[in-house]
């Protein structure tokens, strides 16, 4: 109860923070939403804990020596659709909280379709910033297509994505070319990237505690490496998903439409889905257990994966 109760307590006071920045991006309604979710979060994350995942299997693996370098590991088992692709796939949290338990729902999906899902964990703010965070996806990632035994001679390929603060960590890997070259992931072995409801044009997030402790102030050289927008260029010709709520009251949905439009305006056609009346807990996790909340969520994400075959 003391989890859920300082859970609760980080999200009521980044929206009592978030109040008080700047009304063009956030409207009274929005405040609202974010304000609801907030409230939601402690029982959300107590549904996400106790979920039952039935018949799979998620194998723990260490990549660094903290507590929070570990990745979990969901393999296929009998499936009639099979796959070579690796999904690595990165869970959200606002950068503070979040771990890859929070998504094996959605990974046992993914693997009954025959892909192989890497989830990783990451060392979290406050006491850990943007690069730390940058070191464990690299570790992990370079860790995970050692066990998964990818490389250049296979025939696995890799696809990349995660849900909020995570896309944005798997954008910030995704498209920029030098360090995927340096971690041995050349073009052809990146099949594509997901993002579900992520920040990633900073610019568009109102100014909080939460996004300078990740990434800095927005005029610091930091803020601006953190920014995924800035690595976009004509090389990432990759296919590409984002789903976004259009009632998200946590990551503005027009980040995601920052994002979109600068693909496009380099030549990039990417597949884009706004969900017009979910919020962002709706959008990301909320639908593992609810029905109601569940739109689609999962089949859209499937369907752009089969598209990649």
């Amino acid at each position: 109860m003391k989890f859920l109760f300082n859970i609760f307590l980080l999200f009521f006071n980044i929206s009592i923070a978030l109040s008080a920045q700047d009304s063009s991006h956030y409207t009274r309604e929005r405040l609202k939403g974010r304000f609801g979710e907030a409230v939601r979060l402690p029982g959300h994350f107590f549904r996400l804990a106790v979920l039952k995942i039935k018949a799979y299997e998620f194998e723990e693996i260490s990549y660094g020596v903290h507590k929070r370098q570990y990745m979990l590991v969901c393999r296929p088992q009998d499936s009639t659709w099979k796959t070579n692709d690796v999904i690595f796939f990165f869970h959200g949290g606002g950068w503070r909280t979040g771990s890859p338990e929070q998504n094996r729902f959605l990974a046992a999906m993914l693997a009954s379709y025959g892909y192989t899902v890497v989830m990783p964990a990451y060392r979290l703010s406050p006491k850990f910033c943007y690069e730390d965070m940058q070191a464990d996806i690299d570790s992990a990632i370079v860790h995970g297509m050692k066990i998964c035994d990818i490389s250049s001679e296979s025939h696995k390929k890799i696809i990349i994505g995660g849900t909020s603060a995570g896309g944005h960590l798997a954008a910030l890997l995704a498209y920029d070319n030098d360090r995927l070259l340096n971690l041995g992931i050349e073009p052809h072995l990146l099949k594509g990237y997901f993002s579900i409801a992520s920040p990633l044009d900073l610019d568009l997030m109102p100014k909080s505690k939460l996004v300078s402790t990740y990434a800095g102030e927005p005029e610091s050289v930091t803020f601006q490496l953190a920014n995924p927008k800035h690595l976009i260029d004509e090389r990432d010709s990759f296919p590409a998903l984002f789903l976004h709520g259009m009632q998200d009251g946590i990551v503005d949905y027009r980040s995601t439409l920052s994002f979109v439009d600068l693909l496009e305006c380099k030549g990039i056609c990417p597949s884009l889905e706004l969900l017009t009346e979910q919020s962002h807990l709706e959008t990301t996790t909320r639908w593992y257990y609810k029905e109601k909340a569940d739109i689609g969520q999962g089949e859209m994400l499937l369907i752009w994966l089969m598209g990649l075959e």
